[in-house]
Order: structure tokens, then C-alpha cells, then sequence
């Protein structure tokens, strides 16, 4: 019975054994994607800590580690889960879930070979902060130029885009652009053309109605 139960637990340390190393290892046709995921304006909050939090299938108690500005964020087993959180491993200081830090590989016929993703730390009051993804860089392997992408900050509207009123102005001008416009689409039409059937239809049933004696209203 003994000999039975070791060899059942040998079969299950190779059969999990075996999925890591395959897991590992990179499929035909493709190619691996270097990712670096960087914290970069730490250094403008010298009284905030970042902690980075790992949770996995091999980690049975708490597991952090300290976010240093520029450098990339690690997170060790691959498929280990990452979070990020403000000061304390707390539901009310979580910044970022599950952030992606692994690149993985990619079809072959894609030139892309790296990607730099860069987030930004923002003080929204003396209490509120976020984290959101200002920059990615990515480079590629056939000769372009690399590839370099802004965002804005998710939680500032733009004051230059036309598209948000501006809250200082009263003018008539500003209040109409707000307004509904009128439809003039060639879907007007199809009501109309709707309305005048219904109209046809109404009339055959009217006179149907007076050959048996009935009113039509």
C-alpha cells in the first residue's frame, strides 16, 4: 500500500514536472516578446512606497517586494500574478491588479521584439492616487523605427479638445453645440414611407368595413 501511494505522488510530482518544462518552451513558428513593465516618476513621491504583491500556485505566504522607479517589475514564476498597491497590502491601497510583466512569444512573421510599457504615478487629492500607462515604446526586428506611444492621463480632460466644454464659458455658441441636433438621415423618409402604408392599409379595411355595414373611424 505504501509502495502504491509513492508511486501515485512520483507520477504526480512528473506530471506537473513536466507541464513547467513544456510550459517553457517556445512553440514552432514563433518567437519570444521581451516586455519590461517600468514604474518611471517614483522619485516625484519620495513619501509614497509602492509595493509590488505576488500571488501563485507556489506561494504560500505573503510575497512583496519594494517598486523602484525604472527598473522593470518582476513577478518570478511566470505564472505568478502580480498587483500593485500603495504603502500596505490592503484592498484600499490597490493601485493596479494583475499586471501584466511577461511577454510570452509571439507569430513569427511579427517583426515585434520588444515592448516597453511605462506607467506614471498621479496624486489625484491628499488621499487619492492612481497609476495609469503613460508611455509604451516598441521596437521590431525588420528595420523600422521604433514605435513610441503617449497617453493621457485617464482622470485630466484634455482643456485643448474641442469635443469638452469648457465650464467657464456661457456663451449661446457653446450651450448649442450641446443641444440634439436634428435628424435629416434618409430615415425620416422611412417613417414617412411607413406612415403612408399603414394609411393603405387602413383605407382597405374601411372599405371592406362598409360593404358589411360597419363604420370606419
Amino acid at each position: 500500500m505504501k509502495n502504491l501511494f509513492m508511486y501515485i505522488l512520483f507520477l504526480i510530482v512528473s506530471v506537473f514536472s513536466f507541464s513547467s518544462v513544456s510550459a517553457d518552451l517556445i512553440p514552432p513558428n514563433s518567437h519570444p516578446l521581451d516586455l519590461c513593465v517600468e514604474v518611471v516618476n517614483l522619485e516625484q513621491f519620495p513619501d509614497i512606497n509602492l509595493i509590488g504583491h505576488i500571488v501563485g500556485p507556489m506561494i504560500e505566504d505573503l510575497e512583496t517586494y519594494t517598486i523602484e522607479s525604472g527598473k522593470c517589475l518582476t513577478k518570478g514564476y511566470k505564472f505568478n500574478l502580480l498587483s500593485i498597491y500603495k504603502s500596505s497590502v490592503e484592498l484600499d491601497n490597490l493601485l493596479l491588479e494583475e499586471v501584466k510583466v511577461y511577454g510570452g512569444y509571439i507569430d513569427e512573421n511579427d517583426p515585434l521584439i520588444k515592448k516597453k510599457v511605462e506607467y506614471s504615478l498621479v496624486e489625484l487629492d491628499s488621499t487619492k492616487m492612481i497609476l495609469y500607462k503613460s508611455k509604451e515604446i516598441s521596437s521590431y526586428n525588420d528595420g523600422s523605427e521604433d514605435k513610441v506611444e503617449l497617453f493621457v492621463n485617464p482622470m485630466v480632460a484634455d482643456p485643448l479638445d474641442p469635443s469638452v466644454p469648457d465650464p467657464n464659458n456661457d456663451s449661446e455658441d457653446k450651450v448649442g453645440s450641446l443641444e440634439t441636433p436634428v435628424d435629416n438621415s434618409p430615415l425620416g423618409l422611412i417613417i414617412s414611407d411607413k406612415t403612408e402604408e399603414k394609411s393603405f392599409w387602413k383605407s382597405i379595411l374601411c372599405f371592406f368595413s362598409g360593404i358589411f355595414g360597419k363604420g370606419c373611424k
